[in-house]
């Protein structure tokens, strides 16, 4: 994804969250140029006209109390949240995150992980995992579209829902060849879907294995282990990445 910069986030999903508030913040301040004008043309007259309808039926006292709720609703209008694409995936990357965690917490040094890196110079990766099946490029993706699910056509195609994901696929490689070019050392690439459902087992397309997020730790698991990744292999890789792929944020 682009590259974000800031100097108050880090770790999972740092720069995703921080072009999250930077567009909320910017959203915000169109909602106060509208209310400014809007909110006395949209509260007044309808608010008033419940009110007075109100009071003439029951008592003043109710139509005071229709005429905040009016009012109140009509704020919560203006000020509505249409909710970030942005929020939602660095959301998932601390999710992806907390979910690898367990690996490094209890791997006695079998495991290393860093995440939020920079990619080249306009982007970031999302998660580097460093074990002794080698270095994994890993990908967090939030696909939530109410009944979309993530498969592969007959040509392995990669799709979620009816959107094809060919240029997900070439970004995502392109991502873990540029770690490997900071490690000299190959690497694999993954992808973590969360919310949208994987086939059991996980789904390979173009170079790329797909699998739902939460069978991310097994997978890493159960990948074979490859010849001369012992521990003090794994802590040297771990030095070497945090060295060469710099926070990005």
């Amino acid at each position: 994804m682009p590259l974000i910069g800031s100097k108050h986030r880090t770790g999972a999903g740092a720069s995703a969250q921080r072009m999250a508030d930077t567009i909320r913040a910017a959203e915000r301040r169109k909602q106060h140029r509208t209310a400014a004008w809007a909110g006395p043309l949209l509260i007044a007259p309808t608010a008033g006209g419940a009110a007075y309808l109100t009071a003439a039926a029951t008592n003043a006292h109710a139509g005071i109390a229709v005429a905040l709720t009016i009012t109140v609703l009509a704020l919560r209008r203006l000020y509505r949240n249409g909710g970030s694409t942005w929020a939602r995936g660095a959301a998932g990357e601390r999710k992806t995150a907390r979910i690898l965690r367990p690996l490094v917490w209890f791997g006695l040094g079998a495991w290393a992980v860093i995440h939020d890196f920079r990619v080249g110079s306009k982007y970031n990766g999302d998660h580097l995992v460093v074990g002794r099946c080698g270095p994994v490029y890993v990908d967090t993706k939030t696909w939530a579209a109410k009944n979309a699910r993530v498969t592969t056509d007959r040509h392995g195609r990669l799709w979620y829902g009816r959107y094809p994901q060919q240029k997900t696929i070439e970004t995502v490689l392109w991502e873990a060849d540029s770690v490997a070019q900071a490690l000299g050392h190959p690497v694999r690439a993954v992808i973590a879907v969360h919310h949208a459902p994987v086939p059991r087992g996980g789904l390979f397309s173009g170079g790329v294995t797909i699998v739902q997020a939460s069978e991310l730790r097994r997978y890493l698991r159960d990948l074979p282990r490859e010849q001369g990744w012992n521990r003090a292999r794994v802590a040297s890789a771990y030095r070497l990445a945090r060295h060469r792929l710099q926070p990005a944020v």
